[in-house]
């Protein structure tokens, strides 16, 4: 660092300025309050006096009572912060020129004024003096508007932007969590894979409509674990050439769920996407209706269902949806196994509540 080629000479210029100033000051003021003449040796005298308003400046002073330190960052930590950019960015400037400026004249005529005469009072000197002391402050003062900057900088907002989720809801609640209940309804289509007994497998479908009731706790901002339970109203049948025939008049599940809700690029409402896991039961009936014959048996299987959908706020408190949901049942009846696989695809229509547990 080029600082360091005189910062000796600059530090015994500044120290025989100062010392000389101050004795200057205290002779004046000694000829003016006993009538006698100015004292001499004034270099010396301001030595002493210095030595002695030394001692009196790092005494241990009583610490002054602050004010409270900011614990989030408010409008008015905000204002000083972007206060605190500009600021530093002058200073940067200014130290840059100051830096400029003494480097050409140490350069210049500086370095060999000094070989000659070490307390050289030619303005050239002086000038270079007082560039080097206000570079110093400005670097000390700087490096407090830095770690300033850093500490306020550092702290979090007092009142954190609303998730994308309160704001479809039409709450600004700044809570890290949040519970929310809802209720909809569901259309569906069914497709299904019939196993039943030892004839061959065969299709079915049909539509449904229902309902359903669920519950997400949102443990970040934007995510959540959920549990729902819903039932629909089925209309699906399906038969083989032989007459076997199998027939869903409802089915009903309770899942639990796992999703995020988020804001994608270009859209100004929040998506919900998620896939849930969970149980299901159907009411199946199977038998044969072949010319004079038949035969039909009922009973309620349980499974398992799994579930990916996504929903689409339309307005403060309402989702729309699509998903998919595939379920596998197995069981007997009457005395025969039956396996069957659903997959079905469902709209629902969502109005969500937003209690504080």
């Amino acid at each position: 660092m080029r600082a360091g080629q005189y910062y000796s000479c600059d530090l015994a210029i500044g120290f025989r300025q100062g010392a000389t100033h101050l004795g200057n000051s205290l002779g004046q003021l000694f000829a003016l309050v006993s009538g006698k003449a100015p004292l001499k040796g004034k270099f010396f005298v301001g030595l002493m006096a210095g030595a002695a308003l030394f001692a009196v400046l790092t005494q241990p002073a009583t610490a002054q009572p602050r004010g409270q330190e900011p614990t989030c960052k408010n409008a008015a930590v905000s204002a000083r912060i972007t206060a605190l950019y500009s600021r530093i960015a002058r200073y940067e400037n200014r130290l840059e020129e100051m830096k400029r400026e003494r480097d050409a004249l140490y350069e210049g005529k500086v370095k060999a004024i000094l070989r000659i005469d070490t307390y050289s009072q030619r303005p050239e000197v002086v000038r270079w003096g007082q560039l080097s002391e206000s570079i110093t402050a400005h670097e000390s003062r700087l490096e407090e508007m830095r770690y300033e900057l850093a500490q306020l900088d550092a702290l979090p907002p007092c009142n954190p932007p609303p998730s994308p989720y309160d704001v479809a809801l039409g709450t600004t609640s700044p809570a890290q969590s949040q519970t929310v209940l809802y209720v909809g309804g569901d259309i569906a289509f069914t497709t299904t894979h019939n196993e039943y007994g030892d004839v061959p497998a065969f299709s079915s479908d049909g539509p449904g409509a229902g309902g359903h009731v669920g519950l997400r706790y949102y443990f970040q901002r934007n995510v959540f674990v959920g549990f729902e339970a819903g039932w629909i109203g089925t209309s699906i049948r399906g038969s083989n050439l032989d007459g076997a025939f199998t027939n869903y008049d409802w089915q009903a599940w309770q899942m639990g769920q796992l999703g995020v809700t988020f804001t994608p690029q270009g859209l100004a409402t929040p998506v919900t996407a998620y896939v849930g896991l969970g149980a299901t039961q159907g009411r199946v009936t199977v038998g044969f209706d072949s010319g004079n014959f038949h035969e039909s048996m009922s009973d309620i299987l349980t499974g398992t269902v799994v579930r990916a959908g996504v929903e689409f706020n339309i307005k403060p408190n309402w989702t729309i949806g699509a998903s998919y949901q595939h379920s596998w049942f197995s069981g007997t009846i009457g005395g025969d196994l039956v396996k069957t696989q659903l997959n079905t695809a469902l709209l629902t229509v969502n109005y969500m509540i937003t209690p504080r547990f």
